[in-house]
């Protein structure tokens, strides 16, 4: 993989926001890589500026390819779509509200080249809360590691938070790294790819390129309520203490520590009892903070 003769595949899921898919758009197709192939997929956007947008870019660049779906697919649907229509080996997702430094996919380009065994590279990330700096992201590389370290690594990290390595769902990725079923449409689902790459391979960091990740104030409300949680998690009493997202993740991990055939049995085992304990630790802090919070309301409400 020399120069630009590796063709990388950008993957676009857009709704409703024309403004930020030109902002995406205009970064992306000024990178600094330009062997490109970026697949738009429109949603049946109500707003008539997110075609308008598209169809611009498709007929300026040929790298573009848009799509407008007749009816809303869901974004699970549109996801699969734009996954189904990619070419290259090579691929990356980007969302409408996300930015990219111009040399993001040249970055994440050469440090995959620099090693066969690195199957996925994301970049160091900032999250902006209606504009405003909110936090930065952890950053992830384990080139170098062997396998029960990369996995126990990432169990640790797992229960601490999923959402602080959320980038790496919109790194650069080898696709015939990827499981045949993979997708990036939840919490547990990208972790679930992380841990099984994770296995297969390095993840690694491309330092010097930066990308940029926008949330508004109703999309923060909307994660505090809890309502991206499956309905089961959410009425069933004794699945309080338990977020849908970790249980789903753990019996993850569990299939593919029992299904590698780079973790001898001794180190299986190992990891079986910290994903065992990351649970439990979890679980006993959710409990807490949820009878601190309770306690808080209490309080407050007698004043």
């Amino acid at each position: 993989m020399s120069g630009e003769s590796q063709l990388v595949s950008v993957g676009i899921q857009c709704y409703n926001r024309g403004a930020g898919l030109r902002r995406l758009l205009e970064q992306i197709t000024a990178q600094t890589y330009g062997n490109l192939d970026i697949v738009v997929s429109d949603n049946c956007s109500p707003d008539p500026e997110v075609e308008r947008v598209g169809r611009e870019f498709a007929a300026a660049d040929s790298r573009v390819r848009y799509f407008r779906q007749s009816s809303n697919i869901g974004a699970n649907g549109n996801y699969y779509f734009v996954r189904d229509a990619l070419r290259s080996d090579l691929i990356m997702f980007a969302h409408d509200d996300d930015e990219f430094s111009a040399d993001f996919v040249e970055k994440c380009v050469s440090r995959m080249a620099s090693n066969p065994e690195i199957v996925l590279v994301g970049t160091p990330c900032t999250r902006y809360l209606e504009g405003k700096f909110l936090s930065n992201y952890q950053v992830i590389d384990n080139e170098g590691k062997r396998t029960a370290e990369r996995l126990a690594e990432l169990i640790v990290l797992g229960f601490k938070g999923f959402d602080l390595i959320e980038q790496y769902a919109y790194g650069l990725m080898r696709q015939d790294a990827l499981p045949r079923d993979y997708r990036f449409t939840s919490y547990h689902t990208e972790f679930m790819v992380w841990f099984l790459l994770a296995e297969r391979g390095y993840i690694c960091c491309a330092e010097g390129a930066h990308m940029k990740k926008h949330t508004t104030s109703d999309q923060m409300k909307s994660y505090e309520k809890g309502e991206w949680i499956e309905p089961q998690f959410r009425t069933l009493p004794f699945l309080h203490p338990y977020a849908e997202h970790e249980v789903l993740a753990m019996f993850a991990m569990l299939k593919v520590i029992v299904a590698s055939k780079k973790l001898r049995l001794a180190e299986k085992w190992r990891l079986f009892v910290l994903l065992e304990k990351s649970f439990v630790a979890q679980t006993i802090r959710r409990i807490r903070n949820q009878r601190r919070r309770k306690r808080i309301q209490s309080l407050a409400g007698r004043t």
